[in-house]
C-alpha cells in the first residue's frame, strides 16, 4: 500500500472515530501532499511523499519546539496526532533555528 493511499485511510478511519487531533494532522498532510503534486505535475512517489512527511513533522516539533502560536493550541496539549508510522526526527533538528 502506497503512503498516499494509507494516509487517506486513516484519515478517514479517524474522521469517523471522531479524533479531531488526528484528523487536522492527516489532513495538513494530505493538503501538502496534493502541494507537492501540483507543484511537480504528477503523482507522488513513495520517496517524494516521505519527504513531504518528514517535511510536516519538523515543522510541526519546530512549532511545538519554538512555541510560536498555533491556531487552536492543539499542539501545545501535549498529543502529537502523529500516526505511529510517520518517522521519527531527531529532537534537536529545530533548536537551531529558534535559538534554544
Amino acid at each position: 500500500m502506497s503512503l498516499i493511499s494509507q494516509v487517506e485511510q486513516d484519515y478517514i478511519a479517524a474522521y469517523k472515530a471522531k479524533e479531531d487531533v488526528r484528523v487536522a494532522v492527516l489532513r495538513l498532510l494530505k493538503t501538502a501532499a496534493k502541494n507537492r503534486q501540483v507543484e511537480l505535475m504528477r503523482p507522488l512517489t513513495d520517496d517524494e511523499m516521505l519527504e513531504v512527511i518528514q517535511k510536516q513533522a519538523k515543522q510541526r516539533q519546530d512549532s511545538v519546539h519554538c512555541r510560536r502560536p498555533c491556531r487552536s493550541g492543539r499542539q501545545r496539549s501535549g498529543g502529537t496526532g502523529d500516526p505511529a508510522w510517520i518517522p521519527s526526527l531527531a529532537a534537536d533538528r529545530g533548536r537551531a533555528r529558534c535559538g534554544h
